[in-house]
């Protein structure tokens, strides 16, 4: 799915599931007072989250796998991108250095190649 920097936000953020999920994790966080991160590495000083805000470094965002196919809990907004961001470099770095494949040359080094 091709991300349309005009309007902010991927597609996939803006269905009306992803948009139900949220909202339940925001009446949950209003309710209970606080949610705890699912990020495998949260990078705050603690896993609560009390701030619904998704735009803030601590508010909520809907954390999801890393095939983003599936919804796996609430995590805080910095580590939910500093995940996407690790990922992301990872698949540039796929792209720019492929596995290097073996190859044979044909000159001999060590000796002058114009004797």
């Amino acid at each position: 799915m091709t991300w349309d920097r005009t309007t902010g936000t991927h597609p996939k953020y803006r269905t009306p599931e992803h948009k139900r999920y949220r909202e339940s994790l925001v009446a949950q966080l209003k309710r209970d007072g606080y949610l705890i991160c699912s990020a495998t590495e949260c990078v705050l000083p603690t896993r609560h989250i009390s701030n619904a805000n998704g735009r803030d470094r601590d508010g909520l965002h809907a954390g999801h796998n890393d095939a983003g196919t599936e919804y796996v809990g609430p995590q805080h907004a910095a580590c939910n991108v500093k995940d996407g961001a690790r990922r992301a470099r990872a698949k540039q770095n796929e792209t720019k250095n492929p596995k290097s494949t073996s190859f044979t040359t044909t000159r001999t080094w060590g000796q002058d190649p114009h004797p």
